[in-house]
């Protein structure tokens, strides 16, 4: 039996694909049409994947698995590009309070209050749960289009 290639390594690069479109600024904004930069991931990863098969059939498990793995890796390399981009949330908080005096007293002392007790951890960590549960669908959806698109067709006989 011959073993298929290995998938960590294409749905890694796809990943990384996904995780640059997410965190840079500006260029995030193409996830605003229905995910498309997660999608975009996840067909580079089936896409590299394929390159690798050398004669056997690429599946639709095949795109299925590339597809979650480039989109699970893609939320993590967006939560840490992000969070090293915009300085993270304390940063925010830190901007907010320093126009203060706009917001009211309620919300200065709830800011406060957050802050030290660690919330931007909380923020991290929930923007990942929500991160992986959505990219994961996409890098999914990005995998089976993929499939369909280098699928090698059979001509019937």
């Amino acid at each position: 039996m011959v073993e298929r290639p290995d998938k960590l390594r294409p749905a890694l690069i796809g990943g990384a694909l996904i995780g640059i479109i997410s965190a840079i600024p500006i260029i995030n904004w193409i996830n605003c049409f229905c995910c498309a930069g997660v999608i975009i991931g996840g067909i580079l990863a089936v896409h590299l994947y394929n390159k690798n098969l050398d004669g056997l059939e690429l599946t639709s498990s095949d795109g299925v698995t590339i597809g979650l793995m480039a989109g699970a890796s893609g939320a993590l390399i967006s939560t840490i590009l992000t969070s090293l981009i915009t300085g993270g949330v304390k940063h925010q908080i830190d901007k907010a309070l320093e126009f203060s005096s706009d917001l009211p007293p309620e919300v200065e002392d709830a800011l406060i209050r957050f802050q030290e007790m660690g919330g931007e951890m909380f923020f991290i960590i929930v923007g990942l749960i929500f991160s992986l549960i959505i990219y994961s669908i996409f890098g999914i959806i990005g995998g089976l289009i993929a499939v369909s698109i280098f699928k090698k067709k059979q001509i019937p006989q």
